[in-house]
């Protein structure tokens, strides 16, 4: 059932409900992607973070991940908005991203041996930055990165770090 998707609370863009999904990371079949939304009654508006699929529909995601350990300078970040601005140009839809910074934590919690990459906050001038850079590409949404995401220092909500900042 797909109750969820009618939802007048839930995301829609041009009538239709947003699907937002991290990957597909393990599914490379587009058929078998692709079926993963057979039974639904209403058809969403499917984005992936992957460009596998990118005729689908993609969002922005930052240059950071497994193995990146390093940091990302403000020019290599532009770079890679660009770039993806570039690409998806040609789309029917296009998700743009914003983050206030990236810096995680696995590391010294002990769950990943190296991190992911970093973003400097840049005491809120990161978010800034590129929200407004998000906001000239004329994207359908803008995602804010990853929002919620204590782990990857990419929240928005007031911390004891950050204060209201954000």
């Amino acid at each position: 059932d797909d109750l969820w998707l009618r939802d007048p609370a839930y995301v829609t863009a041009y009538g239709q409900p947003v699907f937002t999904f991290f990957g597909p990371f393990f599914v490379t079949d587009r058929q078998d992607f692709q079926s993963l939304f057979d039974d639904l009654n209403t058809t969403p508006l499917v984005f992936t973070v992957l460009p596998r699929f990118e005729d689908i529909g993609q969002f922005y995601w930052m240059p950071v991940g497994p193995g990146a350990n390093r940091d990302v300078s403000r020019q290599e970040l532009e770079a890679h908005m660009q770039y993806f601005q570039q690409r998806a140009a040609h789309w029917p839809y296009r998700i743009a991203g914003a983050t206030p910074g990236f810096h995680d934590y696995w590391v010294e919690g002990g769950e990943h041996a190296e991190s992911f990459g970093f973003i400097a906050h840049d005491n809120g001038e990161t978010l800034r930055w590129t929200l407004d850079k998000a906001l000239e590409s004329s994207p359908d949404m803008i995602q804010i990165i990853t929002w919620n995401d204590y782990a990857e220092g990419t929240m928005i909500e007031p911390t004891h770090e950050f204060g209201t900042t954000f």
